[in-house]
């Protein structure tokens, strides 16, 4: 009777904090804990030998935790609408252990991996270059969580991302953030700068794209871009779409290019990328064409 007790007391808090944080979720604020349960890092050190470190690539908002105001621990704050400018000198942290496998407060799961980070006043995600001004190490880092709630620290960095930059010893480090995202007109516009085609032969053969992939998840798109540029295809983004549902569809698309090029880039795929199905080649209309190279 008692382990019966027991076991109905443990389903009920675990049901009560799935629905808690489903809740906040739905409602757009952002997801937090305040316990005093001791961060820390994990037993095995990170090797970043092999280590495959991201590059900002274009985004829409997330559906959650970008409602502004927003308050915590009685502290009102603010989400910065045009954070193009930004850039700011001040104090960094991180979180590791202790968060590992919660939701973040764009609703993305905390994998103290990858190179991520919480802000308090940036869009959700945003893309920043943060250097550790106290041994000139730098890195480009995603956004996606709110804090840090205490003290005069400027952002939270993943466990990673502050092993990477030399701070795990102290906790603490004095940063540079530069903001570091790609938005939609420049997205197209690297895409068919790195193709090298010029606007003659667009009319005269056509623009095409290879499609590579397409995933409900940023990361699974976001891995896959990068596998993609180690085999030197530089012309590779993540493009998003809007579903009648209301979800999003990341794809991943190499181009615009050549017919010719676009054959290439698709046999190389087909043999050196594990896990993918035929990549499948797309001609532009004229009004995607437009579309992509009038910025």
């Amino acid at each position: 009777m008692l382990l019966n007790l027991r076991l109905f007391i443990h389903l009920f808090r675990r049901c009560f904090s799935l629905l808690a944080c489903t809740w906040l979720l739905m409602t757009g604020l952002p997801v937090f804990a305040v316990e005093t349960e001791e961060d820390g890092m994990p037993k095995q050190q990170i090797d970043f030998s092999n280590a495959s470190f991201p590059s900002p690539v274009f985004e829409p908002l997330s559906k959650f935790g970008n409602q502004s105001p927003y308050t915590v621990l009685g502290r009102t704050y603010k989400i910065t609408p045009h954070p193009q400018q930004y850039r700011a000198k001040g104090m960094a942290s991180w979180y590791g252990t202790k968060f590992h496998g919660r939701y973040t407060s764009n609703g993305e799961i905390y994998d103290m991996y990858s190179f991520t980070a919480a802000h308090r006043n940036l869009p959700l995600p945003t893309w920043l270059k943060v250097t550790n001004l106290e041994n000139g190490r730098w890195l480009y880092v995603r956004v996606n969580d709110r804090g840090p709630f205490y003290g005069r620290r400027i952002i939270d960095l993943s466990y990673a991302t502050a092993s990477y930059l030399g701070m795990l010893q102290n906790g603490i480090a004095r940063v540079l953030l530069e903001y570091a995202g790609v938005d939609s007109a420049q997205a197209k516009s690297l895409a068919l700068h790195s193709s090298g085609i010029d606007s003659a032969s667009i009319a005269r053969n056509g623009l095409f794209v290879l499609q590579v992939g397409a995933f409900r998840e940023i990361n699974r798109a976001r891995g896959l871009v990068n596998t993609l540029r180690t085999l030197d295809m530089e012309s590779v983004l993540v493009h998003p779409k809007i579903m009648p549902d209301g979800g999003v569809i990341f794809r991943v698309r190499v181009g615009p290019s050549s017919l010719e090029a676009a054959r290439r880039s698709q046999a190389l795929v087909s043999v050196a990328v594990d896990d993918i199905d035929f990549p499948i080649i797309e001609r532009l209309s004229s009004t995607q064409i437009h579309a992509e190279t009038s910025e």
